[in-house]
């Protein structure tokens, strides 16, 4: 990366990692991506109704159920299934 303050990769502001050290980094990138996951959980929960994500006392989301990963793997098999049938 170059010293100048605006010629990080996007993804490097996006997760808060800019001035800090490589393992920071990848934590603050592992628990952009969780959070991501929740919030995109969170939604699919909405338009679903079911109970995807466990939440504490104020509503944040706490930590992903056996629904929610149940929901990713499928997700993720159906995005397997036509990328496999398109080529």
């Amino acid at each position: 990366m170059s010293s100048r303050a605006g010629s990080y990769h996007p993804w490097l502001r996006w997760c808060g990692c800019v001035g800090r050290d490589l393992r920071c980094c990848w934590v603050l990138g592992v628990a952009a991506f969780v959070r991501w996951l929740q919030n995109q959980l969170a939604s699919w929960e909405g338009a679903t109704g079911l109970h995807m994500v466990n939440r504490d006392r104020h509503g944040n989301a706490k930590s992903i159920t056996l629904e929610g990963w149940t929901a990713l793997a499928g997700m993720a098999a159906l995005v397997v299934l036509i990328i496999w049938s398109i080529a």
